[in-house]
C-alpha cells in the first residue's frame, strides 16, 4: 500500500487543499498521514532582540509555541473531517523545528511514497525533491 504525508502549513491550508489531498490518496489506495510543524523560528528571532530581557523571550517564545501548536491541533481537525467524509482514515502528528527538516524526517521514518505540499509552496517544494522525495503540489 502507499503512503502519502500531507503537509499543513501555518495559516492554513488553500480551499480544497484537504479535499484534493484526501482525493489523491483515495484514487491511489494509498494511506494518509497529516503533520503540521511549529516552526522553531520564533526561539531565533526572539533571541535576536537584544532589548528585551531573557523572561520577556521566553515569554514570547512560549506564546508563539503554543499558539502555533493550537492552530495545528484546529487544521488537523479539520484535515481529520475532511478525510473521513472522503472515507479514509488518517494519522496526524505535530512536530517541532525547521519544517523542511521535520517533513523530510517525517516522510522517510513512515516511509511515504511521496509528500503532498499545498501549493505556493515552491521553495519547501524545491528542498524536497532536492531529497529525492516525490512531491505533489495541490
Amino acid at each position: 500500500m502507499k503512503r502519502y504525508i500531507l503537509l499543513l502549513p501555518p495559516g492554513g491550508a488553500p480551499e480544497g487543499c484537504f479535499e484534493a489531498a484526501a482525493g489523491l490518496a483515495k484514487a491511489d489506495g494509498a494511506e494518509l498521514k497529516a503533520i503540521y510543524v511549529v516552526d522553531s523560528i520564533w526561539s531565533r528571532y526572539s533571541a535576536a532582540d537584544w532589548l528585551s530581557t531573557g523572561p520577556s523571550r521566553s515569554d514570547f517564545d512560549r506564546y508563539m509555541q503554543d499558539t502555533l501548536r493550537r492552530e495545528g491541533e484546529g487544521l488537523i481537525d479539520g484535515f481529520s473531517r475532511a478525510a473521513a467524509e472522503a472515507g479514509l482514515s488518517v494519522t496526524a502528528e505535530i512536530s517541532e523545528g525547521d519544517p523542511a527538516e521535520a517533513l523530510i524526517k517525517a516522510a522517510r521514518s513512515w516511509h511515504a511514497d511521496a509528500v503532498v505540499v499545498p501549493s505556493g509552496q515552491k521553495k519547501l517544494k524545491a528542498v524536497l525533491e532536492k531529497t529525492g522525495l516525490v512531491v505533489h503540489s495541490v
